[in-house]
């Protein structure tokens, strides 16, 4: 899936997910979790 500035994406809890830059600019986001503890897992 490809997001561009502006866009919201929400996936359910343990979705497989990452981010990569495919623009010239800088990458910022947000991310929102629902929970008291941050549990993060990288993807390659």
């Amino acid at each position: 899936m490809e997001a561009g500035a502006g866009d919201i994406l929400v996936v359910q809890a343990e979705t497989p997910h990452k981010f990569k830059n495919v623009g010239p600019g800088s990458l910022d986001i947000a991310c929102i979790h629902p929970s008291p503890r941050f549990i993060q897992e990288d993807l390659e």
